[in-house]
């Protein structure tokens, strides 16, 4: 089965491994620092989130008042004024040849 192959290695002695030098030491979270731990969490998510959202130190939208020459539309005011409604005229298209008209 296993010709023109070399041998298999033989195993080798199995020397001790250093030991690390916190090893025996180490300790698992306990709940209450599990539960500070994911609150700093959600915490610190939010407050990234409201910066996003509010950005402090940004200036707000300036709203620029019309220009004195342009007049403002009064409440029910539909003529004579920006903004009011526009009188758009819809022509009917001139309607094709059927698609199974003969060909001249």
């Amino acid at each position: 089965m296993r010709a023109g192959l070399p041998p298999p290695p033989l195993p080798t002695p199995k020397a001790a491994l250093p030991t690390a030098p916190l090893a025996g030491r180490y300790r698992p979270f306990t709940p209450r620092q599990r539960l500070r731990l994911l609150g700093g969490t959600v915490i610190f998510v939010l407050v990234l989130w409201l910066l996003l959202i509010y950005q402090p130190g940004r200036k707000p939208p300036r709203h620029y008042p019309p220009p004195p020459d342009v007049a403002t539309c009064k409440p029910g005011q539909t003529t004579n004024c920006v903004g009011a409604p526009a009188q758009v005229l819809l022509l009917p298209t001139a309607s094709a040849p059927p698609a199974s008209a003969p060909a001249r």
